[in-house]
């Protein structure tokens, strides 16, 4: 059902883009929008069977629940209505699917981020990374890829409002924007920007602390120097509230015996919240990944080609 209002961001300007690229990349978070707005309306996480696991995994090693696969469904069929876009890959497909020949842009999502916690009914979310594929998107693959690549992001976060929030480098400096969904569809609420006024903090995999000394005194630092705890176990909420408020934001130990969990992709996930939060100065990247390279925080990129084609097997078997 089409959006009385729908996301139009019409002073979207991208650092570097012309005018055509400008209007195709406001017609791709158009689309995002469609989709966040169809999860809500079809009750994708608010059915009753919405925290049913079901009998698979994703790749990422996670039960897939009902939830999960109908968001998906939902951002996919808006995503399949874009002429932009050409490819899509999700953590519970985390390959190139290829939508249609001609699309200059590939959007790399998480569908319900933080889906685990639905049944006790905290707030999830969906992040969204757009990509500028090479070639005029004749290369149909997300393969070599990396933040450099990226045109815009967006995170949805799903509690007792609906809000999108999108970001994309402007000139200067970049613009990240809060949009809310009311009953005839989006409306703009605010530009957002990280602040430290607030002493909050959200620090993730905190049992950690007991066996890594230099986290477990940074952690008690914050608290000597009255800091408010606000983790809920849900990235996007979590990194919502810091950017609404300022705090300190997520940090991830990577030198101890309890390995931090990534969140579940860089390419689906953690970058693109990046540049949705202008919050790489507060995320944390463990050094190593199995199928990612992480040398910079804004620059991991997708697995080769030859990887791609082992996840493909992987998924597909």
């Amino acid at each position: 059902m089409p959006l009385e209002q729908p996301l139009l961001l019409d002073k979207l300007r991208v650092s570097g883009a012309s005018e055509t690229d400008n209007r195709n990349v406001r017609d791709v978070f158009r689309c995002i929008g469609d989709g966040v707005a169809e999860i809500v309306r079809s009750g994708a996480i608010g059915a009753s069977d919405a925290a049913t696991a079901l009998e698979s995994e994703n790749r990422f090693g996670d039960v897939q629940l009902q939830a999960d696969v109908a968001a998906e469904g939902a951002i996919r069929k808006a995503l399949s209505e874009c002429s932009h876009v050409g490819i899509v890959s999700s953590e519970e497909t985390p390959t190139s699917v290829v939508l249609r020949d001609g699309g200059e842009y590939g959007v790399a999502f998480d569908p319900l981020d933080g889906s685990s916690i639905i049944k006790s009914n905290f707030s999830v979310g969906s992040i969204f990374g757009i990509f500028r594929l090479k070639d005029g998107g004749a290369k149909r693959t997300f393969a070599g890829l990396g933040g450099a690549d990226m045109v815009g992001a967006a995170y949805a976060v799903f509690g007792p409002r609906t809000v999108l929030v999108v970001g994309y480098e402007a000139d200067a400096p970049g613009v990240v924007e809060e949009y809310v969904l009311t009953s005839r569809g989006w409306e703009f609420q605010a530009k957002l920007s990280l602040g430290d006024s607030k002493k909050l903090m959200a620090p993730a995999n905190l049992r950690a602390s007991a066996e890594n000394e230099a986290y477990r005194l940074l952690v008690s630092k914050w608290m000597t120097d009255g800091y408010t705890l606000r983790y809920t176990g849900g990235m996007v909420p979590d990194i919502h509230n810091l950017m609404c408020k300022g705090g300190r934001c997520l940090p991830r130990p990577t030198t101890c015996a309890r390995t931090p969990r990534l969140p579940d992709s860089l390419t689906h996930a953690l970058v693109p919240c990046q540049v949705a939060s202008s919050a790489t100065r507060c995320l944390r990247v463990p050094r190593q990944s199995s199928a990612f390279s992480t040398s910079a925080c804004r620059s991991p990129t997708w697995p080769s080609a030859r990887g791609e084609e082992q996840l493909q097997r992987e998924t597909s078997g």
